[in-house]
């Protein structure tokens, strides 16, 4: 017996559900008029598949996303390294695919670095890895070439590798932070859909890289002018 009725708490059109349909993670009655709960719970996770069937996906829309793309991104992690995502790891990746900026706070060794070229390889569009060394630009490029689905351009001062930035031609690019704060010219204009920064307080000393992240991001002047 039903014993409360929540307004506009749906999860998927925001009308009217019981609280026994929201306490089994369920959409309304009118989105999924099936009286049988307990079979329903027992496969709650495929709550997109019975929307979809019934053809109700609205607003969950958004959840099956997030659910559909973090399991092909542990997929792809898994077939690409060989072992799986570890939970902090699959928290980042919710955020990522959700389009959050964020810090990855976490001790060395955690695989913070692996994550960031994972999903670079995973997403879609163009990726930039900033590093704070040579070294470090030279290592994560061979990291990234392992992936081989992606064109990768590291920039360790040849000729060809700036003339290869100065077209764009590239997927994934790999530079220093000096090298964003020396030779921004040949990317201002860019726009990347990822950017990966490991080591932020390298970017940091140069008090105007951040705003430079920001406009490669897609963020105007004025944008980033009204937000200071």
């Amino acid at each position: 017996m039903t014993f409360a009725i929540f307004r506009n708490l749906c999860p998927n059109c925001g009308g009217h559900v019981s609280a026994d349909r929201l306490e089994t993670g369920l959409a309304c009655k009118n989105c999924l008029p099936t009286s049988d709960l307990h079979k329903v719970a027992s496969v709650q996770q495929r709550l997109c598949e019975l929307l979809k069937r019934e053809g109700n996906l609205r607003n969950y829309r958004w959840v099956c996303y997030l659910h559909e793309t973090e399991k092909a991104f542990e997929d792809f992690f898994r077939d690409r390294l060989g072992f799986e995502l570890w939970s902090l790891q699959r928290v980042w990746a919710k955020r990522v695919l959700l389009g959050e900026s964020f810090a990855l706070i976490a001790p060395t060794g955690v695989g913070k670095t692996t994550f960031g070229i994972a999903m670079a390889h995973f997403l879609h569009g163009t990726a930039y890895i900033i590093v704070p060394t040579r070294m470090l630009v030279e290592q994560v490029a061979e990291r990234c070439q392992a992936f081989g689905n992606k064109k990768v351009v590291a920039y360790l001062g040849r000729t060809k590798e700036r003339k290869a930035i100065e077209a764009g031609d590239y997927e994934i690019l790999i530079t220093t932070s000096m090298f964003l704060s020396s030779s921004f010219e040949l990317l201002n204009g860019r726009r990347f859909d990822f950017v990966f920064v490991d080591d932020v307080d390298a970017l940091l000393k140069s008090g105007r890289n951040v705003d430079k992240v920001l406009k490669l991001l897609g963020f105007s002047e004025d944008e980033i002018e009204t937000a200071w």
